[in-house]
């Protein structure tokens, strides 16, 4: 605290929701039991082999409504597979053109564009989406990303979800 005024900058409530999908089908490592992903191998892998269940699990969400979106993803597959799964969603990636994240983005900041998916590295930061009070987490948190979206004049309660994949032994036959 700066010791400046705060009047009218008043945060709105923060409503945390976990979804856990869990995976009929773990990761064949040989092991009777399911073990940690430890190394960044081991945890790509872990999300590649839980990717379907967790885009069905979001978009199933996302198209129930017609709010806005504001989808965080870690990987470039995820994105796709998120992007080919959910109406009206628009994806914004390292590799697009300049024109293209700057007319995604502004559609977005305009309510032009209702679901917006990205990664924190492009994205989160310096944007103001107050306008947005849904957003999925589908990989880890990205907790230093929830505040742009959570400042006055907001006064809605800001919806964040984290998403977790829970591998399970039983099979699915």
């Amino acid at each position: 605290d700066l010791g400046y005024p705060t009047n009218g900058f008043i945060l709105p409530p923060l409503r945390n929701h976990q979804h856990t999908v869990k995976i009929q089908n773990p990761l064949d490592n040989g092991m009777l039991f399911a073990v940690k992903a430890t190394t960044l191998t081991e945890q790509r892998a872990a999300n590649k082999a839980s990717l379907n269940e967790r885009v069905d699990a979001v978009a199933d969400m996302v198209n129930k409504s017609d709010e806005s979106w504001l989808i965080w993803c870690n990987l470039n597959y995820e994105s796709e597979a998120l992007t080919d799964a959910i109406t009206d969603a628009v994806e914004v990636k390292g590799s697009d053109s300049s024109e293209h994240k700057e007319s995604a983005m502004l559609g977005f900041s305009d309510g032009d564009i209702r679901v917006l998916i990205t990664k924190p590295s492009i994205a989160g930061f310096g944007m103001n989406w107050q306008h947005c009070r849904n957003m999925i987490f589908v990989n880890y948190g990205f907790w230093t990303y929830i505040y742009p979206n959570k400042s006055h004049p907001n006064t809605t309660t800001l919806h964040l979800r984290l998403q977790f994949a829970i591998f399970s032994l039983t099979s699915g036959k």
